[in-house]
């Protein structure tokens, strides 16, 4: 459903390129809500699991992403940038900027 689609796309930041079908090449560009301290995501793609995992501690982000085989992802948060091939990949993401909450 929509609220489903919104967490997988937004929060997860799980996008499928385009102009390649079944998530054979994907972004994952994740948005942690101030408000938490991790985030765990799941999405099923026609290549297998790929998977998210996101927790903070200060101003950095641990993550743990698996990118399924035969597929390649682009991985982007803060300043973080990086292109990744099929496995599961364990990193950290300083100086990740946290979200002002309105007023």
């Amino acid at each position: 459903g929509c609220i489903l689609d919104w967490m997988v796309e937004t929060l997860a930041g799980i996008s499928a390129d385009e102009r390649v079908a079944g998530y054979k090449r994907f972004t994952v560009a994740p948005q942690l809500p101030n408000e938490w301290d991790s985030l765990n995501c799941r999405y099923e793609s026609l290549y297998g699991e790929i998977a998210v995992s996101i927790a903070r501690a200060g101003d950095e982000l641990s993550v743990k992403l698996t990118v399924p085989e035969n597929t390649t992802c682009q991985f982007r948060l803060g300043d973080t940038r990086k292109e990744l091939g099929s496995g599961t990949y364990e990193f950290t993401c300083p100086n990740v900027p946290v979200p002002v909450e309105a007023k």
